[in-house]
């Protein structure tokens, strides 16, 4: 199963930058675009690269930071849905 983390450390700037919305919203797109049993989305500890201006989510192997409620949908369609054309719906974003 593909993994999707978000970070959630309950002292750092992630979980003040609305990472809850985040996870909240990359749990709904995926059961959206048909993927609950190819993806799953986690909150992960610290994952080490916090910024003023997101979270980081982790895709797989790849960190990503900055990630806000307003980019959510933008980062799961370019990091998560292209790695599955075939169940992904287009209207996502």
């Amino acid at each position: 199963m593909f993994e999707v983390l978000v970070c959630m450390e309950s002292n750092g700037d992630c979980k003040r930058q609305m990472a809850e919305k985040i996870l909240a919203r990359f749990q709904a797109l995926i059961r959206e675009n048909d993927l609950t049993e190819q993806v799953s989305v986690q909150p992960s500890p610290c994952l080490g690269l916090c910024r003023a201006d997101g979270a980081t989510v982790q895709i797989g192997t790849n960190l990503y930071t900055g990630v806000t409620p307003a980019n959510a949908d933008y980062v799961f369609r370019e990091y998560v849905l292209h790695l599955f054309p075939k169940q992904g719906k287009t209207g996502v974003g």
